[in-house]
């Protein structure tokens, strides 16, 4: 094997340690996210989520804007921006809100084979 493999390898070690480390915090941020009921017609809770993620993406450098839904009965829209070191923009658009009724219990939400995705601890 060539010794650009091995530092390959090597480079892929740390990478998959440094993810394994980050993994228990990013699924607990998962948890807080899904626990708060942002059901399309909810527009309070589509807007607490949308707080939420951008205090979550502020240590990271993000800044947030929220946009107003065209439609009054529904939450804002959230825009993160992190500015770069080129002249060049990358755009992510995600929506905040879940398919789920307002009082649904979102802890126990299910895949399709009928799994636990966050098991209700309570």
């Amino acid at each position: 094997w060539s010794a650009g493999f091995y530092k390959q390898m090597n480079c892929d070690k740390k990478l998959l340690a440094t993810l394994e480390n980050k993994l228990a915090p990013a699924l607990e941020l998962l948890r807080q996210m899904v626990a708060i009921n942002s059901f399309t017609a909810n527009k309070a809770g589509v807007n607490e989520l949308g707080r939420f993620t951008a205090k979550a993406f502020e240590p990271l450098g993000f800044t947030a804007d929220f946009v107003a839904s065209t439609n009054p009965d529904y939450g804002d829209h959230l825009v993160l921006k992190l500015k770069g070191k080129s002249s060049r923009a990358v755009g992510l658009g995600a929506h905040p809100d879940t398919a789920a009724r307002q009082g649904q219990d979102l802890t126990q939400t299910t895949t399709g084979s009928g799994s636990n995705i966050i098991p209700n601890r309570s």
